[in-house]
């Protein structure tokens, strides 16, 4: 009887999905903000500046230094965020409000607003935070 509980109380909790990703979210690579915007602000070292609150170089070198460590694996199914694209949205929701860079980035509010930048970009950062000179980046978290 329990078993018979059980098995229609998790029936009950899947939801049934339309997309396993959605369309919006399918075209991120090719339209979302850091693919269009990203090469036309590397072009505009003060438009990098403004957007970023950091220079060219020195945010190549934070990419460099965390890149190994946020770096997640493809898969068969879908293609997960590179490590440029997680550094530039971090630096955008520690900078700004949060509300409305999912739209922005193509991707879930729940993997903008949520986990991910969090664990996965400021924690290898603050492991670096002695060997960088970015304490405006520590100071949110």
């Amino acid at each position: 009887m329990w078993l018979l509980y059980r098995r229609l109380r998790l029936r009950r909790k899947q939801r049934v999905r339309k997309y396993w990703v959605h369309p919006i979210n399918e075209r991120r690579n090719v339209m979302g903000t850091f693919n269009s915007l990203f090469e036309d602000l590397l072009a505009d070292e003060n438009k990098f500046f403004n957007y970023f609150r950091m220079s060219i170089s020195s945010f190549d070198e934070l990419h460099n230094r965390l890149k190994c460590s946020i770096q997640r694996q493809n898969t068969k199914m879908r293609d997960c965020i590179q490590p440029k694209e997680m550094l530039a949205v971090t630096l955008r929701l520690v900078q700004h409000t949060l509300l409305p860079k999912p739209f922005l980035f193509h991707s879930y509010p729940y993997t903008v607003l949520g986990i991910y930048p969090i664990r996965w970009v400021c924690i290898p950062q603050q492991r670096l935070k002695c060997l960088c000179q970015y304490p405006c980046l520590f100071y949110y978290f």
